[in-house]
């Protein structure tokens, strides 16, 4: 994805890792993939984690993004 990113921050790495995750790994990748492309920082924190485990609907999104150009479009709905 051509991003550099650091890592996660300590309590980023605490709600993944108690998170039930209940699409198992396929989803837990899928969530990464997504913190990598919505992330301004270096470091992924648990804001940035939370606002991507909560379902779409609440911020008026009616379905999940399946291509990185949905999931553009997803961030400036979000960033506006």
């Amino acid at each position: 994805m051509n991003r550099r990113i650091q890592g996660f921050s300590d309590d980023a790495l605490q709600m993944l890792t108690g998170y039930e995750w209940p699409g198992n790994v396929r989803q837990l990748k899928n969530v990464v993939e997504r913190l990598v492309i919505m992330a301004d920082e270096t470091i992924l924190d648990h804001h940035l984690i939370l606002n991507n485990l909560q379902p779409a609907v609440s911020e008026g999104i009616e379905t999940i993004p399946k291509t990185l150009e949905e999931l553009k479009q997803v961030k400036r709905h979000i960033m506006e």
